[in-house]
């Protein structure tokens, strides 16, 4: 048995191996995945975070005051 080391990434629950494979080859495979840190993690939430904002204008962004309720009257003396 030859051991190959390659990375790579999964696309609809497989994973693409090195066009030098032929087909038909078998092959024992081991999955070590990579975890992200929580500082990776936030970070890309950031990102994500910045990428949906984009093309937003202060309107888009603007709280809305109708909160449904009619304003109350006060009685004026």
């Amino acid at each position: 048995m030859q051991a190959l080391e390659f990375e790579s990434v999964t696309h609809n629950h497989s994973v693409p191996v090195p066009e030098n494979i032929p087909d038909g080859t078998p092959v024992k495979v081991v999955v070590l995945t990579q975890t992200a840190s929580t500082e990776d993690r936030q970070r890309a939430f950031k990102g994500l975070l910045c990428e949906v904002a984009q093309g937003l204008t202060d309107a888009d962004l603007e709280r809305s005051r109708d909160t449904g309720r009619p304003i109350p009257e006060w009685p004026t003396s």
